[in-house]
């Protein structure tokens, strides 16, 4: 089926007879070829109630994922439109969208959402410019939007005429940031990853990124969550939770965890490596080779391998030396988790304190 997806991008130019530049949006479109499949060459992988906290109410949503030609498919939607309809797509270029909000389609990858909702049902003043303006363009963030999209794009695909999407992984989501107040369960959910959109990707400056603040645990390691969050953190944001195929949804959140925070401290401390120690440059390259073997096998990290990251955060003494400390502190709560993979490999595991239990 071929459709078309707008998208707005912001670009700045000099006008004539102007000295500075000035900022304004544009619109664009890319063409589409969207795969056609019935709900029955689908399979059925996982399905969960989650809740959606709003002001006066609380909602909960059913939600469902399906495996097609090896890939995970998650449904288009939020809470406002559980589904998209492939028909509320334009089917011209610069067409107008039938259905007068297209926000759940774009609204995890652009910045501006609402700007490309207006102009996806056909909003003219939701841009500034159709064609390139009369003057210099200084900066413009067409192909970094274009390319976003264009990936976005491709892993879409129509089933029965809804829209779904290749999905990276489902799983628990446990957020480790301290509560506002003593004593507080800790904050549990179900997150998936987008399948097409590497927005930190490792070629990218944007990779300098400090991991994330959260853990995630395979859909099929509940129990283990529950251990962590307590009872009452476990209850929010989702109720129910049927796997009916793992082997579809299984991913290793340790093992990501520990690379990301590697790959930030190895590219953090680039520049300070003529500064080190020899040790410490030892270790540099020994965590660097490790994040390197890991991301192209998917192998585990060996205890050698994890030791030269503790000696990297020890011996580094640089202006950022906090956070790579804080970035081994991370894998230390995976490393000493006794129900975690590497929980054998490091220190003596802790006692972990969990509400409720």
């Amino acid at each position: 089926m071929k459709t078309y997806l707008p998208y707005v991008y912001a670009f700045a130019f000099v006008p004539p007879k102007r000295v500075r530049p000035i900022v304004a949006h544009s619109g664009g479109t890319i063409e589409v070829e969207v795969p056609e499949i019935s709900l029955a060459e689908t399979g059925l992988a996982a399905s969960l109630e989650y809740i959606i906290e709003r002001p006066r109410q609380t909602v909960v949503m059913p939600a469902e994922f399906r495996t097609w030609n090896g890939s995970l498919l998650a449904r288009v939607g939020d809470e406002s439109f559980p589904v998209f309809k492939t028909s509320w797509l334009p089917t011209e270029p610069g067409g107008r969208s039938r259905m007068p909000s297209a926000k759940p389609l774009y609204g995890f990858v652009m910045g501006d959402g609402q700007r490309v909702e207006k102009y996806f049902w056909g909003d003219e003043g939701a841009v500034d410019y159709h064609e390139p303006p009369i003057g210099e363009v200084t900066w413009s963030h067409q192909g970094r939007d274009h390319t976003i999209v264009k990936r976005l794009a491709d892993d879409l695909v129509s089933v029965d005429g809804e829209l779904w999407r290749k999905t990276g992984f489902a799983a628990l989501c446990l957020d480790v940031r301290p509560p506002l107040r003593e004593g507080a369960p800790l904050w549990a959910s179900f997150v998936q990853k987008p399948f097409g959109y590497f927005p930190f990707a490792r070629d990218t400056a944007e990779s300098r990124r400090f991991p994330a603040t959260r853990k995630m645990f395979d859909v099929s390691q509940a129990e283990r969550l529950v251990r962590h969050a307590g009872p009452s953190g476990a209850g929010w944001h989702f109720r129910s939770l049927v796997v009916h195929d793992p082997d579809a949804l299984a991913f290793d959140g340790e093992r990501d965890f520990i690379k990301d925070a590697m790959d930030y401290a190895v590219l953090t401390t680039e520049s300070a490596v003529g500064e080190m120690s020899a040790s410490a440059v030892v270790a540099w390259s020994s965590t660097r080779s490790a994040v390197d073997r890991v991301t192209t096998t998917g192998d585990d990290f060996t205890d050698g391998e994890i030791e030269a990251f503790r000696m990297l955060a020890s011996e580094y003494s640089g202006e950022n030396t906090d956070m790579i400390r804080k970035c081994l502190a991370g894998c230390e709560e995976y490393m000493n988790d006794p129900w975690g993979r590497y929980g054998s490999r490091s220190a003596p595991a802790r006692e972990i304190q969990t509400a409720g239990l």
